[in-house]
């Protein structure tokens, strides 16, 4: 029974095992002396194997091969120094960044002008000693005024506590500038006393010439009782003697008196009333003899600044035209400053406002300073917006005390909070409001973190832009300032009650404000409140007593 047996054929030359059959297909078997090998073993058989170091070396040496690869290594270092040369070459012409101007701190400032008996309820220096941190704050120099005494070289009242409120401004980091009426004197005064005692003989001292003394009265000239001269009418009125400057006493007094308060610490002075002084070569001499005093006085540590402040234009003019500079020697280089009106008692409109800046500016490359003597009365947005523009015009600008709270007259005198901190007026609108964006633009002109360069320098060369764009509309006012690549400054003022209606051509200025952004205003709303955007070519209407400050 079963199947009949097969026939097996074996090939032992190779170990393989057919099975053959009737019409069956040959199948291969493992001979049984071979052992049978893992699934891995066979894989491990399969996988590829490189060349070995000696085969490798052999290919490598071949001339192909060393052709090839020094051809990558020539391309690699082509490419390398092609690139380390495109790299210097985009750095070289790349548009350079400016460096930024260096002046003197006096040409770089804001004016802060304020007195003891206006600062303070206790009306003296050790009150302002209790608020320097809101001096500090505001970021401005402080312009004291009212504190010469009887005599050009002494503080009114208590002159320790005038040397302490200088050390204590110092210690915030406050520059102290004093103001000095070099005019006349107090017939109070030491020296008006000694020198009306005087009989002014052959034996008499320098300090006889000092006023100007007639033996009998003309006009101008007022009579002094118990003197001892026989020529007893001065020249001024009850209570002021005028300083003769025809004589050479009045300025080796004047140089004194400096000096004096030069031994006190002070930054600088601002010395008024020149248009007193009788003629233009007195005034100049005057100016003359200040200036080599403070010059010969400065250090690199401390430079001390002058201000000059005469009253007439035209004197002005004259005092500016002889300091004037060259060509990029505006910056930097020391010289007073003499302050004009931007805004005055009289009409105040667009035309004025250009006469009165560009006047001095075309007559001499100096700086000068700037004051807003605008009489607004107790109109808070119209104080406000004059002062803005004020303080945006290139120079150095004069800030009156009570102006950073939105008007000088309602805030004569201050009145501060029980922490002492600011003043009671800064916690409500409208001041507090004013206090921001006067603050503001202030750190924008000044601080070096914070400031924006086209508002800041002037350097009157290449780099510098300003000029005064037609609105075709005298009660709104516009001008550009630029400063090398940093971003155009458009500052638009209308200077009127009642809204205007006005063309701006902001393309004279910067194609980049044809979508302006706000960076300070007097509007507390609408579309021109600070962080909004305006396009330029549809700003053609702005409110009554509205400042704007534009930037591309």
């Amino acid at each position: 029974m079963g199947s009949p047996e097969k026939k097996i054929d074996v090939e032992l030359g190779h170990g393989d095992v057919s099975v053959k059959g009737l019409g069956d297909k040959v199948e291969e078997a493992h001979d049984e002396a071979v052992p049978l090998k893992t699934e891995f073993e066979v894989e491990e058989e399969s996988r590829f194997t490189g060349l070995k170091k000696n085969e490798l070396m052999e290919l490598a040496n071949q001339p192909h091969w060393r052709r090839a690869r020094w051809f990558l290594f020539v391309i690699f270092w082509i490419l390398w120094v092609g690139m380390l040369a495109a790299a210097v070459l985009i750095v070289y012409n790349a548009p350079k960044c400016k460096a930024a101007p260096e002046t003197q701190w006096y040409q770089n400032t804001v004016l802060y002008k304020v007195s003891p008996e206006q600062y303070t309820p206790e009306q003296n220096y050790q009150g302002m000693m209790k608020q320097m941190k809101y001096l500090k704050n505001l970021r401005t120099s402080l312009l004291l005024s009212d504190v010469m005494g009887p005599d050009m070289g002494e503080p009114k009242g208590d002159s320790a506590s005038f040397d302490q409120l200088v050390v204590k401004a110092h210690e915030y980091h406050v520059k102290v500038v004093v103001e000095l009426k070099v005019d006349s004197l107090r017939i109070t005064s030491d020296a008006f006393n000694q020198s009306s005692a005087e009989s002014c003989d052959a034996s008499s001292t320098e300090i006889c010439s000092l006023f100007q003394w007639k033996s009998s009265t003309e006009a101008g000239f007022t009579e002094v009782n118990g003197t001892k001269r026989s020529d007893s009418f001065y020249f001024g009125d009850a209570d002021q003697a005028r300083l003769n400057y025809a004589g050479e006493y009045a300025y080796q007094y004047l140089a004194d008196s400096l000096t004096s308060w030069l031994e006190r610490d002070v930054d600088g002075f601002l010395i008024r009333d020149l248009s007193q002084v009788s003629t233009t070569d007195e005034r100049k001499r005057v100016v003359a003899t200040a200036w080599d005093k403070l010059s010969s006085s400065s250090t690199d540590e401390k430079p001390l600044a002058l201000f000059v402040e005469d009253g007439q234009v035209s004197n002005s003019l004259e005092l500016s035209a002889t300091y004037s500079k060259t060509q990029n020697e505006t910056v930097g280089t020391p010289a007073p400053v003499v302050l004009y009106d931007t805004f005055s008692s009289g009409d105040n409109d667009a035309n004025s406002l250009r006469k009165a800046v560009e006047t001095p500016r075309e007559n001499s490359r100096s700086f000068h300073g700037l004051m807003m003597n605008a009489d607004v009365g107790d109109n808070v947005n119209q104080s406000l917006a004059l002062t803005l523009v004020n303080l945006a015009l290139p120079g150095v600008p004069l800030l009156k005390a009570g102006a950073e709270l939105g008007n000088v007259e309602q805030f004569s005198t201050f009145t501060w909070t029980a922490k002492g901190k600011k003043p009671v007026h800064a916690s409500h609108e409208p001041s507090k409001f004013a206090l921001k964006v006067v603050g503001d633009l202030v750190k924008k002109r000044i601080a070096d973190t914070l400031s924006k360069p086209s508002l800041r320098y002037d350097t009157r060369d290449e780099d510098t832009e300003f000029f005064f764009s037609d609105t075709g509309n005298k009660q709104v006012v516009a001008f550009c300032r630029k400063w090398a690549a940093k971003p155009a400054m458009l500052v638009v003022s209308n200077l009127a009650e009642n809204e205007q209606t006005f063309s701006l051509d902001y393309t004279g200025c910067s194609e980049s404000l044809v979508k302006s952004e706000v960076l300070i205003s007097t509007a507390q709303g609408g579309k021109l409140k600070k962080g909004n955007h305006v396009m330029a070519d549809k700003f053609t209407q702005i409110a009554g007593y509205t400042t704007v400050i534009l930037t591309g």
